[in-house]
């Protein structure tokens, strides 16, 4: 959504990276992207949206917060496809979460990474509008043997996994 680019465009100017080095694209994945770009970008960097459905039409924020039955779709493609507008010592940087299922996270990256790790994992309160899927998440983790929402206290609770991969 391009309130989230502006938001990155921001965050670089407050880091003070300059901006030849910075070059924002507003895509739906990498649709947008012109293919001799391919194998040039040193990072990609993503936090997809988790929530579990499908977009009608992506023409306000909310549809484009929607990522496929199982809050997966714009994950997997970024697991799958980044690697190809990597520079060969490219690294892609993205944000996952146990509400998406940690395992087949897990497997998309040893099948299509050279290598990879989690740089930081939180525990972090859902907020009230995932509420209505959390009957869905407990569903999906006992299906698959893993917890994918969890209770602490009264609140529930997500695990984000920031994740640095390399071709």
């Amino acid at each position: 959504n391009n309130f989230a680019l502006e938001l990155s465009i921001r965050n670089w100017a407050l880091n003070g990276i300059v901006n030849a080095s910075f070059e924002p694209k507003f895509s739906d994945l990498f649709i947008h992207l012109e293919p001799t770009y391919k194998g040039s970008y040193s990072i990609i960097v993503s936090n997809p949206p988790t929530f579990p459905g499908e977009a009608i039409h992506k023409n306000d924020r909310n549809s484009w917060e929607m990522s496929g039955n199982d809050g997966r779709v714009v994950l997997d493609a970024m697991l799958q496809k980044s690697k190809d507008w990597l520079t060969d010592d490219g690294v892609m940087v993205v944000i996952a979460t146990s509400k998406q299922g940690h395992k087949k996270t897990t497997q998309l990256l040893n099948e299509n990474w050279k290598s990879w790790k989690i740089v930081h994992k939180e525990d972090v309160p859902l907020a009230s509008f995932y509420f209505p899927y959390i009957t869905l998440w407990l569903e999906k983790g006992k299906t698959e043997g893993e917890e994918r929402v969890f209770k602490k206290g009264n609140d529930w609770f997500q695990t984000l996994y920031f994740i640095e991969a390399r071709k």
